[in-house]
């Protein structure tokens, strides 16, 4: 049985591609040529050769989901469960995962479990459905009896999300400018390279990119959480970020003190936000208790 997390980080060992991917067949007692096999093959299957000899810190999350997956299928697994495995890659990435975990069910006879809370693709490809809720199995049944019986009880999970219509607004004031920005993690390989923008007040902008095209890099340079390399960074106002890996930076014992930590203490305004937000009730409870 091999299993990927819904969190890559937590999966992470070794401080290099090469040696996580090969820690499982070397634990099985494989020969050393075998081992290397495995290792090949199971990055060029997910689309990660190129990354072999790199280190797991530099790793985007969509590349480290990569990562993390090949080092499942080199234990060349019965079982395959998988955990949200799509939540951190690039569309093109997600499609291309799917039609994998496709040929692994029907070409090498893996049963694969894939656990999604946005299941439009997976449900193209699936032969049976489970829906829980609330701890209890609500449905047990084969695609298309699945289809029907979702439209009818929790339509959410089949209906495409409507755009909503927003109206035609003036931009307000610049609070955030970047020019000329670069950065690399490694010398002579550049993440950004001569980028410039202007975010204004009342915009929302998605900042779009296939995995490991320095989207997070962009948004940590811009708040001020990597120290610039080149370039020049204006921002008027305060910024809040949040990670790809919201467990990254959790550090209070409560709920409601993680969320006051930043507004000086204020615990009446933390809960408000927290009811806000859906998790009215779960206050007191430790933010890693939390899914």
């Amino acid at each position: 049985v091999a299993t990927l997390f819904q969190d890559p980080e937590d999966q992470i060992v070794f401080e290099r591609v090469a040696s996580e991917v090969s820690f499982g067949p070397e634990n099985l007692g494989l020969r050393p040529a075998e081992v290397a096999r495995r290792v090949a093959s199971s990055l060029a299957a997910v689309g990660a050769e190129h990354l072999l000899g790199r280190s797991t810190g530099d790793l985007s999350g969509g590349e480290l989901q990569r990562v993390c997956l090949a080092s499942a299928l080199a234990l060349e697994p019965r079982l395959l469960l998988l955990d949200e495995p799509t939540s951190q890659l690039d569309p093109a990435g997600a499609e291309a995962f799917l039609e994998l975990a496709r040929e692994l069910a029907r070409e090498r006879g893996i049963a694969v479990v894939l656990s999604e809370q946005r299941p439009a693709i997976p449900l193209e490809i699936c032969d049976r459905v489970f829906f829980l809720e609330r701890g209890r199995l609500l449905l047990d049944a084969p695609r298309e009896q699945a289809i029907a019986w979702l439209e009818e009880n929790a339509p959410a999970f089949v209906q495409p999300l409507e755009a909503a219509a927003t109206e035609a607004r003036a931009a307000g004031a610049t609070i955030c400018e970047l020019e000329g920005i670069g950065y690399a993690y490694r010398p002579g390989t550049p993440v950004l390279e001569n980028v410039s923008l202007e975010l204004r007040r009342g915009e929302i902008v998605a900042l779009a990119g296939r995995n490991g095209s320095g989207k997070t890099t962009l948004a940590k340079l811009a708040c001020g959480l990597l120290e610039l390399q080149e370039g020049r960074v204006a921002l008027r106002g305060r910024a809040g970020y949040l990670t790809q890996d919201p467990g990254r930076y959790v550090v209070c014992e409560r709920a409601e003190d993680e969320v006051a930590l930043g507004i000086a203490g204020d615990l009446p305004r933390a809960r408000r936000w927290l009811a806000e937000l859906g998790l009215g009730g779960r206050e007191r409870r430790h933010p890693r208790d939390l899914s």
